[in-house]
């Protein structure tokens, strides 16, 4: 849902309702409400507010965009890597002492997967902080992809 991003997101930046509500435009009587409303799901943000909206929490749209539903069951997860499969991805798996590991053979995902493992590592191993770690998958992967994303469709 969307508007659990906004929310995490917003509070990730230190804004309240009301704040990121300005920032966006909204007048200073409706700001939080609009917010609010996006955030609980009551009112779904247009593409124009989504835009607004990710430029004021600093990330990029698609961050806000992309359509994981949130508490994904084990079965759903099970489902799409299927059909991922189905669909052309290399899928292949490893069992030792019990426990599966999916592989997947796409250079594109597992650079990603690549690029935060090594982030994750850094946080876990106390070098960076959490902040410094959320900062850097809400804004610097999501701009890695993206640029990596439309170098790849320019001929």
């Amino acid at each position: 849902m969307i508007g659990n991003k906004i929310k995490k997101i917003r509070k990730f930046r230190g804004y309240t309702q009301r704040e990121l509500g300005l920032l966006c435009g909204y007048s200073k009587n409706s700001s939080d409400v609009m917010i609010a409303k996006y955030e609980t799901g009551d009112r779904t943000p247009s593409k124009k507010a989504i835009e607004k909206i990710a430029l004021a929490l600093n990330i990029p749209t698609a961050l806000l965009e992309c359509n994981i539903k949130e508490n994904i069951s084990v079965k759903e997860l099970g489902d799409l890597l299927l059909w991922l499969n189905e669909m052309g991805t290399n899928i292949d798996f490893s069992n030792n002492n019990n426990q599966i590991s999916v592989i997947i053979s796409n250079l594109e995902f597992n650079e990603y997967l690549h690029m935060w493992q090594e982030k994750n590592k850094e946080y876990k191993d106390g070098k960076i902080s959490l902040y410094e770690y959320c900062n850097w998958k809400y804004t610097v992967l999501p701009l890695i992809l993206n640029n990596k994303a439309k170098k790849e469709e320019t001929p």
